[in-house]
């Protein structure tokens, strides 16, 4: 009953919060980000009760439209009981696939084998988690080995029996792979005196080739065809002298994703090289042709075989030309740390990040079974080596991840500065709103603000078999979240979709309900100086300046006139347009009678064109250009933001104009209406 009961809050809280928070959103054109300062947002603030309530409905809707299509299928296909622990296992991944076509959004989630965390933190502490426990769990590894179904009858399965932690929960460890890149790029931000523009060759000598010239002996002993092949490797090979640090860690060196792991003579059975040839491979006379493994399974390779295998790869894009995703690049980068250390690569991780910010659950060593979440699908739970660890070995959990994402909010290991400019954009991706960091996978959307603003979205995600991960910032919203999966890949679209759509939106709502609370009001001059500034939301979102009056004169119809807002024209005015502020990042500080000082928040205004009809080609383009002009050295769009100790704004300074606005007081108003009322009657 209290969970139904629950749920009905849920949905209909969040509901409201959707109709009331979001309006439809106007056609602005370039509409500055941030909009809103961020307050304090402790888990115990009331203003996060509609993230949680909306989370906790979208989740749950998600759990029984899977459900539902499972069953559905599960009732033609199988015949075992769906509510047991173990009946049914072998029925379910045979009939997978098919549960594709009858879930919701063709999305599901195969949660009866896939178990799940998603945890949301502030710059505060954690705020909301959710934890789903597959009802089928417990195959570690991908090997296929003889054991026996529920029934007692032999058959092949993939694995072996290992139950792991049957309730997931914050502290439950998972694998996060290929977000292990975020702690490489931090050490190496965190070593003194890095040069991102140093070739990578200068920390890997071993990279550098030889003149392109083959040895004079090495002729003869083979055919034309097979000279002419070795001349073009030493031609054609990767041109390391011109990849930087920076290259690697951008994905913009060029070199390919792996080294081994997609090559079939070294992925396939030994007899496979016929088979291959009888379907058009040619033959392979040379063994050093063959790539020597990347560790994968039991098989391991050394430093310099890695080294020497690499180094000889044909590129796939020329150097800083188009970037394409490489984890050999990373675990190059993990080499270069190593030698600017002096340390192994696992040591310097727990020194400079895991021990310091508490990541006790953070590790390179598998988990012990009690602690883990191993999945009844093929996985990974086991595999690594040292090699691979700069680029996808980390295990980590729910509350680690999240504790590890506070500090990037915080700017606790990086200044904010240094952390800011980590977090901007090194190259594009194929997608339109996609890009590449240091290592990030950058999105960006304006789709869901109430405005049509952009959001960026610093993410990195990880897939392993059995186990995808994705760890995301908002830095403009003050939010972090993790991702954690073990079990099918088709589960991360839908979670990933649904918590960020619900989390854009609501945190967008939050902060607009929130500065229209705490900032809005009007703001005048003390004594007879007719000055005075209106703040509002405006009705798409943000904070808009409503009324500007200086010194008995329309301020913003004075800026449209002197700066061009349409072209100069004596009857020009504000109609058509929007006077927006927003947040520069940067204070101010002022002194009081008392000597003590005040530390403001500098603001600048930009007016908005309203679009009435589609725009034309090439529009889309929005120039970062915050500057609306100056009059004596100081800008005319610049206003600083005081505070009072409850957060509410109480002060606005206008350094170009030389006036002080505070805010209009209903004591302030009452004296005006007196004031009003007495020269009315000639008193």
């Amino acid at each position: 009953m209290f969970a139904g009961l629950r749920f009905l809050v849920q949905f209909f809280g969040a509901t409201y919060l959707l109709l009331n928070l979001f309006p439809t959103a106007a056609a602005i054109s370039c509409v500055p980000n941030p909009a809103y300062t961020i307050p304090a947002l402790p888990s115990s603030n009331p203003l996060l009760n509609p993230l949680r309530a909306a989370l906790d409905s979208a989740f749950l809707e998600l759990l029984e439209s899977d459900k539902a299509a499972r069953k559905a299928v599960y009732e033609d296909a199988c015949t075992s009981d769906l509510d047991s622990e173990q009946e049914g296992v072998i029925c379910r991944l045979e009939t997978g696939e098919e549960i594709k076509d009858r879930s919701s959004g063709g999305a599901p989630l195969f949660a009866n084998i896939t178990s799940f965390s998603i945890a949301v933190t502030t710059k505060e502490e954690l705020v909301y988690e959710f934890h789903h426990s597959a009802e089928v769990q417990g195959r570690a590894g991908t090997g296929v080995a003889i054991d026996k179904d529920l029934h007692g009858h032999e058959q092949e399965v993939l694995g072996s029996r290992r139950p792991g932690r049957k309730i997931v929960d914050g502290d439950t460890a998972y694998r996060i792979a290929s977000c292990t890149k975020v702690f490489t790029v931090l050490a190496l931000l965190l070593e003194k005196d890095i040069n991102w523009d140093d070739p990578v060759t200068k920390w890997l000598p071993e990279l550098r080739g030889p003149e392109p010239t083959p040895a004079d002996d090495d002729y003869g002993s083979k055919s034309e065809l097979e000279e002419l092949e070795e001349v073009e490797r030493l031609i054609n090979h990767v041109h390391w002298e011109s990849i930087t640090l920076r290259s690697l860690a951008s994905q913009l060196s060029g070199i390919a994703r792996q080294y081994g792991i997609f090559d079939l003579l070294q992925t396939a059975p030994e007899n496979w090289q016929g088979r291959l040839e009888r379907l058009g491979f040619p033959p392979v006379h040379d063994e050093d042709d063959v790539p020597r493994s990347d560790g994968r399974g039991d098989q391991s390779i050394s430093r310099e075989d890695f080294l020497k295998g690499v180094k000889w790869q044909y590129p796939i894009f020329a150097p800083n030309y188009q970037s394409t995703y490489s984890n050999t690049g990373f675990i190059l980068l993990g080499m270069v740390l190593e030698k600017m250390a002096g340390r192994k690569y696992t040591d310097v991780i727990a020194e400079r990040i895991t021990r310091p910010l508490g990541l006790n659950r953070t590790t390179f060593t598998t988990p012990h079974d009690r602690d883990a979440v191993i999945p009844a699908v093929p996985n990974d739970w086991d595999w690594g080596n040292e090699i691979n660890m700069p680029t996808g070995g980390l295990y980590s959990t729910a509350y680690d991840t999240t504790t590890f994402l506070r500090s990037l909010l915080r700017s606790d290991m990086l200044t904010e500065e240094a952390t800011n400019k980590w977090l901007h954009v090194q190259s594009e991706s194929p997608g339109l709103y996609g890009f590449y960091g240091m290592p990030w996978e950058i999105f960006r959307t304006a789709r869901a603000t109430s405005d049509g603003r952009a959001v960026t979205m610093i993410n990195k995600g990880g897939d392993l078999a059995g186990y995808h991960s994705r760890l995301a910032i908002i830095p403009e919203f003050g939010v972090g979240a993790s991702i954690l999966i073990a079990g099918k890949p088709e589960a991360l679209p839908p979670l990933r979709a649904t918590l960020d759509e619900v989390l854009l939106k609501v945190m967008d709502g939050i902060l607009r309900h929130w500065t229209e609370k705490m900032y809005t009001g009007t703001f005048v001059a003390r004594g007879k100086l007719n000055s005075s500034l209106e703040l509002g939301i405006a009705e798409t979102g943000g904070l808009e300046v409503k009324r500007w009056i200086s010194n008995g004169t329309d301020f913003l119809d004075t800026i449209v006139k002197v700066f061009e807002y349409p072209p100069l024209e004596s009857n020009s005015t504000m109609q058509g347009m929007q006077a927006r502020i927003f947040p520069t990042g940067l204070k101010r500080t002022q002194k009081k009678i008392e000597q003590s000082v005040a530390v403001g928040e500098v603001w600048r205004m930009g007016l908005l064109t309203i679009e009435d009809a589609d725009p034309v080609f090439g529009s889309e383009f929005c120039m970062g250009d915050a500057d609306e002009g100056a009059y004596a050295g100081r800008a005319i769009n610049e206003m600083i933001l005081f505070k009072d100790g409850d957060g509410r704004l109480e002060k606005v300074t206008i350094p170009v104009l030389k006036v002080e606005l505070v805010r209009k007081t209903k004591w302030m108003e009452w004296i005006e209406g007196t004031r009003g009322l007495v020269g009315q009657l000639g008193l």
